[in-house]
């Protein structure tokens, strides 16, 4: 019995099952690396990353998070101090 990647047992349940898994990527790849393609998918394989696919970062998480350290654990982010509860001093 053959070992199957995870590719295998999606495409498996798609529409077609005689494409590869390498076919498949590439397929997917061009709908988002732009301009010369065999250039942009070496480029990618060599870098890790495709450039302009990063995600944007949500705001507000900083924020919150600095409201958890300060009423939950007593760490104050604006001096850059956490104060345990035995009293000691910590820099953050």
């Amino acid at each position: 019995m053959a070992a199957k990647s995870a590719h295998d047992v999606l495409q498996a349940l798609l529409d077609n099952q005689q494409a590869s898994a390498y076919d498949v990527v590439v397929a997917n790849a061009k709908t988002y690396i732009k301009g010369d393609f065999a250039t942009g998918w070496r480029k990618s394989l060599h870098d890790g990353w495709v450039e302009g696919t990063a995600f944007t970062a949500k705001g507000g998480g900083a924020g919150r998070v600095q409201v958890l350290l300060r009423f939950v654990i007593g760490c104050d982010t604006a001096a850059g101090t956490w104060r345990s509860r035995s009293g000691r001093s910590f820099a953050v």
